[in-house]
This record gives C-alpha cells, structure tokens and sequence, in this order.
C-alpha cells in the first residue's frame, strides 16, 4: 500500500537476502501487464539487487549480484560508494546481522493483526541495545500497524512518569 509506494518513491536499490530473493524473484518479473501491481513490479524489477548468500549462482533476476565475503562489511561498501537507499525487505537472519552491526538507519515495523504461532524472532538474544526515534506510524484499513524509527539518540529507558 502507501508505505511502500513511500518507500519507492525516490531512487532505491535492494538488499536483500537469499530466501526473500528466492521469493521476489519468483514473483515479480511475471507481474502481467495491465495488473494493478505493475507499476511496483516494474519499480523492483529495474532497481539493483545486492544479494546476501552463500549460493551466488541463480541469480538470474535482472540486476542482481551476489554480495562477497563479510554481509557487514560488504554493506559498508555499498553504503561508502553514497548511491541510493538500500531497501530490505523480510530477510530476518540478514536484518539482525546488519542490526548488530549498526548498519540499520530506518526500521519499518509492520505488525498484522493475526496470530500464526510461534514465527520466527526479530531481534535475537544476542541483540545490542539501539536508539530509533519513532518517525511515523500510520494504521491500513486492514489493521496493520506501520511504524517506521529512525537511527539516533541514545539509549533511554522508559519510567512509570507521566509522559513517559
């Protein structure tokens, strides 16, 4: 819906791991002209996609590179050559690598209103404590919370205050 329009409205490139590659990739170069997902078909079908895997080869989606050696520092690479936004999405083991690396500037959260069981963990038990300053949270009319931090500040805990 919007958040991602948002998010695709300036110039972007993907960063995405191998599963959700996978999963894209399977998809979206199929998007049949005259669907109402065209326009972001075509959006992510012509970005860049820099891949973190351990199976380089396959990746036939257009634009796509395998990242080499360390995730984090190959991300700081791409992040020093100052190009366009990285964009990321699912790809949960690569997002909490970057995390604890420091390597995340935005977080958007999407929390859907329906419980699926145990799932998979967001951030691991070996997480480092971050400061994000919430930007905005925005609700769909299908209930899905989208909330979206920005990197900075320090670490604070919350109190029992009011205003807290």
């Amino acid at each position: 819906g919007r958040h991602v329009r948002d998010l695709m409205a300036a110039p972007f490139e993907l960063l995405l791991g191998r599963r959700t590659y996978d999963i894209f990739a399977g998809y979206w170069p199929h998007v049949p002209a005259g669907s109402g997902s065209r326009p972001l078909a075509d959006r992510l079908n012509s970005a860049p996609k820099h891949v973190a895997t351990h199976r380089p080869d396959g990746l036939s989606w257009q634009g796509s590179r395998a990242l080499s050696g360390d995730l984090a520092e190959a991300v700081r690479a791409l992040k020093r050559q100052g190009g366009a936004d990285l964009l990321t999405f699912g790809s949960g083991d690569m997002v909490r690598q970057l995390l604890a690396a420091d390597l995340v500037d935005d977080l958007s959260l999407l929390v859907y209103p329906v419980m699926l069981g145990p799932g998979k963990r967001v951030f691991g038990d070996d997480a480092q404590a971050r400061a994000f300053t919430l930007e905005r949270v925005d609700a769909t009319p299908g209930g899905v919370l989208v909330s979206r931090y920005l990197r900075g500040g320090e670490v604070r805990t919350g109190s029992f205050e009011d205003g807290e």
